[in-house]
C-alpha cells in the first residue's frame, strides 16, 4: 500500500554528481598530488596544510621542493579565488627562505607575479608574504636586477608606509638588500624612498628600526643621497637615537650612518647646532660604553674634524685627553679609531701642541711596529700630521730612538704607509741635526724603494723626502754610490703626473749642484727629458727651469749648444767642445759619439782642452784597468738594453761615471723627438764599450792641444799681468785676432776663406773634432770661443753668446768711475770686436754692437 499523497518526496541524487569523499592523509606526497585539483576548496585546504608543514622546519621546505610543490604553487598565486591565492602565496612566502626554492623561483620567473600581488587591491596578507618572498629573493644579484627592471623598487618603497608591521619589516628588509646594488641605491632619491625610511626609525619594533638604519647606512654612501637626507633633517633623527638611552642597541648603527652623512660638507656645518658633540664625548667616556660604541664614536669625531670649525670646538672641549686615554685600549680597533680621530684633530695647531704635551705621541709610536696593517698606516698618518711644523713634537719623536722602525716602513707593502712615512721623514729633515741622525739609518737608500712604487702619491712624497735630505753633500754622495739611485729619479720625469715630474725635477735640482751627480743625470737621459719638458707649453714650470739651469751649468757644452749662451760665471777651465747650435727638441750627443763619426762636410766640433794631459793621465790608466777587467769577464756585455723597471748598473759603470773620463765618454739614452711628449721607451744604457773608451782616450791624447797650451801660458805671463781691465780686454782681443788670421774688413769678409783651412784640418786629423789651437783661420764663432777660453784662464770675466749664421761674440763688464774715483754701479756691458777692428768695444744694444752681432 502506497504512501499518502501530499507528503514530502525524498530527493534522488543526480547521476552526474560524485558522492563527497572525506579523505584523511598524513603524507605530503599525497597532498602534493591534490594541488592539481580544480576545486577551490581542495586547493585552499591543501595550500593551508602545506604552509603549516613548511613552517615547521627547513627540512620540510626542502622536501616539498623535491616533491615538486613549486610546479603548481606559482600559478595559484594568480588564481581567481582570493582564498586560494592567499593560501598559495603564504606557502611560497614560507618556502622562499630555502635556497633550492629560491633557485627554482628565479628560474620560473616568479618575480613578476609576486610584484603583482603588491597592488593596493590585494589583501594585506598577500602583501605580507609577497614581500617576504621578494626579500628572500633579493639576496642574489640577479634577482636585484630583475626586481629593479620590473619596477619592483618603486612598489616596495610604496609599502614602506604600510600600516601592517609585518609588511613594513619584509619590505624594509627587501629594500635594504636591493640598495646594495648601485643602480637601486641611486634610484632611492628619485623614488622618494628616504621619507618613509626615516619614519620607520620611530617604529615600536627594534628589528624594523635596525633594518631602516642599515638601509640608510648603505644609501648614505652616495653624495647625492647624503644631500637628500640632509634636507630631510635625517641628522636630527640620528642624534635623537644617540641621545636615547633606551635605544642603546641602535647607537652603533646610528653612529655609522652619522659618520657617512658627515662626509658631506654642508652636513658638517649643520652638526654644530645639534649638540651632538656633547653626546659623542659622553659616549666615549661613559662607563657602559662598549668597544664598538667607542670605535664608531671616534669615527664620527674623525669625520667631523675635517672641518676647521669643528676641530676648534673639539679642542675647546679637550677631546684630545679622552682620545689619548683610549690609545692604550686592549681592543686594537678602538686604538686605531682613536688614532684616526687624533690624525684628523691634529690639523688644528692647538690640538697638535696639546697632543704632544699630553704624551700622546709615544703611544702612537707603539703602533708603528704593530702587525695590524691598518694600525701602522694610521699611526704614520697621525705622526706625519703631528710633526708638521711642530718642533716640540718632532723632538719627542726623535727622543724615542725609533728611527730604524720608521725608515723600515718605507719598504712596507702598503702604499699609504710608504707615503705617510716619507712625509714624516720630510718633516724631521727640516732640522739639520735630526737630518744627520736620520741619514745614519740609511734613509737615502731606503727611499729608493718608494721611488719605484706604482703609486703616484708615493712617488710624489718620496721625491719630497729625498730632496729634503739631499741638501747635504754626504747625502748626495750616498745617492751617487747607489745602484740605480739617480736612474730612479730620472725615470720619474717620464711620469704622466705633472706633480710627480715637478718633484722629481726638484730632486734633480738639488743634485745638479754637484758636478759628479750632474754627469750621472746626463748619462741616464735626464738632460733630454728636462729638455722636452722645457719645450712643452703645458708641463713647463719653475722647478724644471731650476733643474735644467743647474744641470746645464755643470754641462757647459750642452748649455752652449742648447741655449747659445755661457754667462760670466761659466768658466771654461776643463774639457769643452762646441757642436754648434742645436734645436731645442734635438738630442745633444756626447763627445765619444762625435769622435766616432766619419769625416763629413758638416760643421766641425771645436774641442777645447786647456789643461796639459787633462785626460791622458789618471783617466787613461783607469780606462786601461777597466779594459783588463773587461777582458777577464768577456761574458758581461758593455752596453745592455734593459726594461725600464729592471735597469741595473755594474760597479765598473759607477766607478767610471765618477771620473772625468766617465763623464766625457757617456752616451745619452735615446729619447724620441717632439716638444710635448716624453718618450715611454725604456732607457738604454749607452756607455761606450771599454775598447771604444780606450780608443776615445787615445783620440783625446793624440789631439792634445799644445798650441792652446802655449797660448794660455803666453796670455797668463803677458796679458794676465796688466792692471787695467780695458787694456787687458784690448790686448787679448788683438792676440786672438792675430792667432785667427788677423782683422778682416767688412767688405772683404766674403773673401775670407776659412772653410778650406777647416777642411784641411779635418782631413789631417781624420776627424770632425778639431782642437781650437790648430785653427789659424777663424771667423766670429772661432774667435769668440778662443777669447772666452783665454779670458777665463786669466780671470777676466766675460760671456760667450751665439748668434745666427756663424756669428758669436763676447760681452765684458767694465766698471766706470766717477770724478772722485768711486765706482759707478752697475757696471756697463760691452761687446768685444774680434773680427774687424780687434779690441774695439761697443756698448751692449748700441747700433754698432747689433751690426757686429748680425749679418
Amino acid at each position: 500500500m502506497g504512501k499518502k499523497k501530499g507528503g514530502k518526496e525524498s530527493e534522488v541524487p543526480l547521476k552526474e554528481e560524485f558522492d563527497p569523499v572525506e579523505l584523511v592523509t598524513k603524507k605530503p606526497q599525497t597532498v602534493t598530488l591534490m594541488l592539481q585539483s580544480a576545486e577551490e576548496s581542495v586547493l585552499q585546504t591543501v595550500c593551508d596544510s602545506l604552509y603549516k608543514y613548511a613552517e615547521k622546519s627547513q627540512e620540510n621546505k626542502a622536501q616539498m621542493v623535491n616533491l615538486g610543490v613549486l610546479e603548481h604553487l606559482p600559478r595559484l598565486i594568480s588564481h581567481e579565488d582570493k582564498l586560494v591565492k592567499r593560501s598559495a602565496i603564504m606557502c611560497i612566502g614560507s618556502m622562499s627562505s630555502e635556497n633550492s626554492c629560491k633557485k627554482i623561483l628565479r628560474r620560473i620567473g616568479c618575480v613578476k607575479p609576486l610584484l603583482q600581488l603588491l597592488s593596493p587591491d590585494e589583501e594585506i596578507i598577500c602583501h605580507e608574504f609577497s614581500t617576504l618572498a621578494l626579500s628572500n629573493l633579493a639576496e642574489t644579484f640577479t634577482s636585484k636586477i630583475e626586481i629593479f627592471e620590473q619596477n619592483g623598487l618603486q612598489l616596495l618603497v610604496n609599502h614602506l608606509s604600510s600600516t601592517d608591521c609585518d609588511v613594513q619589516k619584509n619590505t624594509v628588509h627587501a629594500v635594504s638588500l636591493l640598495v646594495e646594488e648601485f643602480q637601486n641605491r641611486a634610484a632611492m632619491k628619485d623614488l622618494h624612498g628616504f621619507e618613509p625610511l626615516l619614519k620607520l626609525l620611530d617604529s615600536d619594533y627594534p628589528v624594523i628600526q635596525e633594518l631602516a638604519l642599515s638601509t640608510l647606512i648603505t644609501c648614505s654612501q652616495d653624495a647625492e643621497n647624503r644631500g637628500a637626507l640632509r634636507e630631510l633633517e635625517a641628522m636630527n633623527k640620528l642624534v635623537d637615537i644617540i641621545g636615547n638611552e633606551t635605544w642603546s642597541d641602535l647607537h652603533i648603527l646610528a653612529l655609522q650612518c652619522l659618520a657617512n652623512l658627515l662626509e658631506d660638507t654642508e652636513t658638517l656645518r649643520a652638526i654644530q647646532t645639534t649638540g651632538v658633540f656633547d653626546k659623542l664625548l659622553a659616549f666615549i667616556t661613559g662607563s657602559s660604553s662598549s668597544p664598538e660604541i667607542q670605535q664608531f664614536t671616534m669615527i664620527v669625531i674623525a669625520a667631523a674634524s675635517r672641518l676647521e670649525e669643528n676641530r676648534r670646538i673639539f679642542n675647546e672641549q679637550e677631546t684630545e685627553k679622552t682620545l689619548i686615554t683610549l690609545l692604550t685600549s686592549d681592543n686594537i680597533q678602538v686604538s686605531i679609531s682613536a688614532v684616526k680621530a687624533i690624525a684628523a684633530l691634529s690639523e688644528n695647531l692647538s690640538s697638535r701642541d696639546k697632543i704632544g704635551r699630553l704624551d700622546g705621541i709615544p703611544n702612537i709610536m707603539k703602533l708603528l711596529s704593530h702587525e695590524n696593517e691598518e694600525a701602522r698606516e694610521i699611526a704614520t698618518l697621525a705622526l706625519s700630521n703631528l710633526t708638521n711644523a711642530n718642533q716640540n713634537n718632532c723632538n719627542i719623536l726623535m727622543d724615542k730612538n725609533s728611527l730604524d722602525v720608521i725608515v723600515k716602513l718605507l719598504s712596507d707593502k702598503k702604499y699609504e704607509i710608504q707615503s705617510n712615512t716619507a712625509v714624516l721623514l720630510s718633516n724631521l729633515a727640516m732640522n739639520e741635526s735630526w737630518r744627520n741622525e736620520i741619514k745614519k739609518h740609511g734613509v737615502v737608500k731606503a727611499l729608493m724603494e718608494p721611488l719605484k712604487s706604482e703609486s703616484e702619491q708615493v712617488q710624489l712624497d718620496a721625491c719630497q723626502a729625498l730632496a729634503a735630505f739631499l741638501c747635504d753633500v754626504d747625502a748626495r754622495n750616498k745617492l751617487l754610490t747607489l745602484d740605480e739611485g739617480i736612474l730612479n729619479v730620472v725615470n720619474l720625469l717620464r711620469s704622466p703626473n705633472g706633480s710627480v715630474q715637478r718633484n722629481a725635477a726638484w730632486v734633480l735640482a738639488m743634485c745638479a749642484v754637484d758636478e759628479n751627480i750632474a754627469e750621472e743625470i746626463t748619462k741616464y737621459g735626464g738632460l733630454e727629458l728636462l729638455q722636452q719638458i722645457q719645450h712643452s707649453s703645458t708641463r713647463k714650470n719653475p722647478v724644471v727651469d731650476m733643474a735644467w739651469s743647474r744641470l746645464l751649468n755643470n754641462n757647459l757644452p750642452a748649455k752652449y749648444a742648447l741655449t747659445g749662451e755661457l754667462g760670466f760665471d761659466n768658466t771654461l777651465e776643463s774639457l769643452f767642445f762646441d757642436v754648434g747650435k742645436i734645436r731645442g727638441d734635438s738630442q745633444f750627443l756626447p763627445l765619444p759619439l762625435l769622435f766616432n763619426e766619419e769625416v763629413n762636410n758638416k760643421r766641425p766640433v771645436i774641442l777645447v782642452n786647456p789643461k796639459k794631459n787633462a785626460t791622458s793621465g789618471s783617466n787613461s790608466k783607469r780606462a786601461n784597468k777597466d779594459e783588463e777587467k773587461h777582458t777577464a769577464s768577456p761574458s758581461k756585455p758593455a752596453s745592455v738594453e734593459k726594461p725600464e723597471k729592471q735597469r741595473t748598473r755594474t760597479r765598473n759603470d759607477r766607478r767610471m761615471s765618477k771620473s772625468r773620463v766617465g763623464r766625457d765618454n757617456r752616451e745619452e739614452p735615446i729619447i724620441s723627438g717632439g716638444t710635448n711628449t716624453v718618450s715611454e721607451k725604456p732607457l738604454v744604457e749607452t756607455i761606450p764599450s771599454l775598447p771604444a773608451l780606450s780608443k776615445f782616450v787615445t783620440s783625446i791624447s793624440a789631439t792634445e792641444d799644445k798650441e792652446l797650451l802655449n797660448m794660455v801660458q803666453t796670455v797668463q805671463s803677458t796679458i794676465g799681468g796688466l792692471s787695467d781691465l780695458s787694456e787687458q780686454i784690448t790686448s787679448l782681443a788683438l792676440f786672438v785676432s792675430d792667432r785667427m788670421g788677423g782683422n778682416v774688413e767688412r767688405s772683404d769678409f766674403t773673401n775670407f776663406s776659412f772653410e778650406l783651412h777647416i777642411s784641411e784640418l779635418k782631413t789631417e786629423l781624420a776627424s770632425n773634432v778639431i782642437p781650437i789651437g790648430r785653427i789659424k783661420c777663424g771667423i766670429y764663432y772661432h774667435r769668440a770661443l778662443l777669447f772666452k777660453v783665454l779670458a777665463d784662464q786669466i780671470a777676466l770675466r766675460c760671456s760667450l753668446m751665439r748668434g745666427e749664421y756663424g756669428r758669436a761674440w763676447n760681452e765684458v763688464q767694465i766698471m766706470e768711475r766717477s770724478e772722485t774715483g768711486q765706482p759707478i754701479l752697475p757696471p756697463k756691458v760691452f761687446v768685444v770686436d774680434l773680427m774687424h777692428n780687434p779690441g774695439e768695444l761697443f756698448p751692449k744694444g748700441s747700433p754698432e754692437a747689433v751690426k757686429y752681432q748680425r749679418i
